[in-house]
């Protein structure tokens, strides 16, 4: 929370009851072991001792402003980025039996939510999201993305949802190169001719990383959200977002240290 610059009161004028950095635990605890309001309020009653009613942490989701979640994420992406990825993913809603919706012929839930994501090749953290409740296309995401990422990938590759002319200039007016492979019928633009003329495939083998990272997002803190409105998801989406970095942050430190010690 220091790196981020976030204050220590959520409110200036507010009771101080809690820390800011108290309801964020919360909200971390929330993503991290996938319980409810409730059951992380125990949660930080048993373990730590603070006594956080389940509506505080249900306000403090819903009242944090998007720019202090945005801080947060940086504060844990890698500070320097030579090669970056990007791509969308959607997360359901809700969270049936899918057997029990098989049994009795029910409607699978659609993937509602999406999100997209840039990702550092190296270390493998997001420098930056974006959370939409409805269905967008991809390239809409991708000036975002580079604007809020506090280190400036070299490169950046991603799928074939991104091959537009459009997002390509962008790109190379911020000097990065932009590897997307282009559509069958594509003829305009110098950059789209480019990339059909010589094609980078050993750079573009890396995308499948961004693919890597959703399903570990996924598989860690499951592939649905348990809030209904929208500030409320975009608080327990960033919130894995920030999970997941600081647990690839601490799995890299472990390894680098049993190396050593095996040195």
């Amino acid at each position: 929370m220091r790196l981020s610059g976030a204050p220590k009161w959520f409110h200036h004028f507010g009771p101080k009851k809690f820390l800011l950095s108290d309801l964020v635990l919360g909200l971390a605890v929330m993503s991290l072991y996938r319980l409810s309001y409730r059951r992380a309020s125990i949660f930080l009653d048993e373990y730590y001792e603070l006594r956080v009613h389940w509506t505080t942490l249900q306000k403090a989701a819903k009242r944090l402003p998007l720019s202090l979640w945005q801080a947060v994420l940086v504060s844990t992406a890698p500070d320097e980025s030579i090669a970056g990825a990007i791509d969308a993913s959607g997360f359901s809603m809700s969270n049936p039996s899918y057997h029990y919706l098989r049994r009795i012929d029910g409607k699978l839930p659609k993937c509602s939510l999406k999100t997209s994501i840039l990702i550092d090749i190296d270390s493998r953290r997001i420098l930056s999201a974006r959370v939409r409740m409805k269905a967008r296309h991809d390239t809409r995401d991708v000036a975002g993305l580079l604007l809020q990422a506090k280190a400036k990938p070299w490169s950046i590759v991603m799928d074939k949802g991104y091959d537009s002319e459009k997002i390509h200039s962008f790109l190379d007016e911020k000097g990065v190169w932009s590897i997307a492979p282009t559509r069958k019928n594509a003829r305009r633009g110098k950059h789209r001719r480019a990339l059909k003329t010589s094609f980078p495939e050993e750079e573009y083998a890396h995308r499948n990383l961004v693919e890597n990272a959703f399903m570990r997002l996924k598989t860690l803190f499951g592939g649905y959200v348990r809030s209904r409105k929208a500030r409320n998801v975009r608080a327990e989406m960033f919130m894995k977002f920030i999970m997941y970095n600081m647990m690839s942050l601490l799995s890299r430190h472990f390894l680098q240290h049993r190396k050593k010690e095996r040195l």
